[in-house]
């Protein structure tokens, strides 16, 4: 294993961009790992929406560069048709459905889009079998998925985990931790993005997409006991061009412009806040060390920790994210090479391309689950990690 340290794969949700995770995995386990002395391997695999379908497949098939390049593959090769449905009928009746209480066993009619091809691929791709056996034999230590449960609002860590044990508690209400056997119901749940796709009915209580809440799951990779953790997000670090070309839109935004800056915001949770306490701990724990001498995280751990198992320590981070605009990617990819799909779905596209700006096509990068734009973004996940090799490659060798 990559030194001696627990290493954390989290990755982050949305939407059509999680091909940008494929690419960036494609890199890190086909062309990154055969170089270093010891092999990438994840034992801690945490994942929101589009995170969750990438990260059970990893944890379920293995880290391995045939795995990486098989979820590639999805990704580049994906149809419009292998997600969602919508139909001429859908169009005229989605007004009715924001007003109307769908009965207990219609669940779908909560969406605007009809998710029933993707449930069908997430069931038939997911890894139940490999899952099992990889946590049974310890190879994977944990499987975490985030979702937000509709009725309470509360973030809902589902986990299976190599044997139960300590991790850290939670110090607020709405983050709860939860021990279960995942089925591919779970990482639907975490992929439910509210609005477009149907709750996902989870033990008897009904979830949405996981980003609500958290689309970045690094706490929980923390609390069970990381000690390497890299991310993957899938939205670019903010610069000041972006609040810029909004101060200068010369008409007021569209209702889809203002839809795709909502899943935004929903993407934007304090990462880049979390990774810098990270920072804060570890600069703290260099001063003790040196201050006091070797034995000062073991004097500190046994003054301090919670429980056993979950002690305080030095954790390594390393964080890809995009450097493109992907909502101008969409647009541009939407523009030279329409999506080959049924004539409602390509006029709901159409529509929401048309409605936003070429620049700032949020909407439209979160639902394009077309291979024009999916391949492309796959690729530039692929060159992204490419170009961050030597940090990489010195994230996983050293300890």
């Amino acid at each position: 294993m990559s030194g001696t340290k627990k290493v954390a794969l989290v990755l982050a949700g949305g939407g059509a961009r999680g091909a940008y995770e494929a690419g960036a995995l494609r890199f890190i386990l086909s062309e990154l790992s055969p170089q270093l002395p010891s092999p990438v391997r994840f034992q801690i695999i945490c994942g929101t929406s589009a995170g969750a379908l990438n990260g059970a497949f990893i944890a379920g098939s293995g880290d391995h560069a045939e795995t990486a390049r098989a979820l590639s593959s999805i990704w580049q090769a994906m149809e419009i048709s292998q997600v969602f449905n919508f139909t001429a009928l859908d169009m005229l009746r989605s007004p009715s459905r924001l007003w109307q209480r769908p009965a207990a066993n219609e669940a779908e009619r909560s969406a605007l889009l009809d998710a029933a091809p993707l449930h069908a691929l997430v069931r038939r791709m997911f890894p139940a079998e490999g899952l099992r056996r990889r946590l049974s034999s310890g190879e994977l230590l944990a499987l975490a998925v985030s979702a937000t449960e509709v009725a309470t609002g509360r973030n809902l860590i589902f986990l299976q985990r190599h044997r139960p044990g300590p991790h850290e508690d939670i110090p607020y209400a709405q983050m709860v931790m939860r021990e279960s056997t995942l089925t591919p119901n779970h990482v639907l749940a975490s992929a439910a993005i509210p609005f477009l796709f149907p709750p996902m009915e989870v033990d008897g209580r009904y979830f949405l997409d996981g980003a609500l809440r958290q689309n970045t799951p690094l706490s929980p990779a923390l609390r069970l006991g990381a000690e390497k953790v890299l991310v993957v997000g899938v939205k670019r670090a903010f610069v000041v061009e972006d609040a810029q070309t909004v101060e200068q839109a010369d008409r007021p935004p569209s209702l889809t412009f203002l839809m795709g800056k909502a899943l935004n915001a929903l993407t934007l949770d304090p990462l880049e806040r979390d990774l810098k306490a990270v920072e804060r701990y570890n600069a703290l724990f260099r001063w003790g060390v040196e201050t006091y001498g070797p034995d000062f995280m073991d004097k500190l751990n046994a003054q301090l920790r919670p429980e056993p198992g979950t002690e305080y320590r030095a954790v390594r981070t390393a964080l890809i994210l995009p450097k493109a605009n992907l909502g101008r990617l969409a647009a541009e990819a939407f523009r030279l090479t329409p999506p080959k799909a049924p004539y409602a779905s390509r006029l709901l596209l159409r529509f929401i391309a048309e409605s936003e700006d070429e620049g700032e096509a949020d909407t439209l990068s979160y639902l394009l689950f077309d291979r024009a734009y999916t391949a492309e973004v796959e690729q530039l996940g692929f060159e992204d990690a490419r170009s961050q090799a030597e940090e990489l490659a010195r994230f996983f060798g050293e300890d």
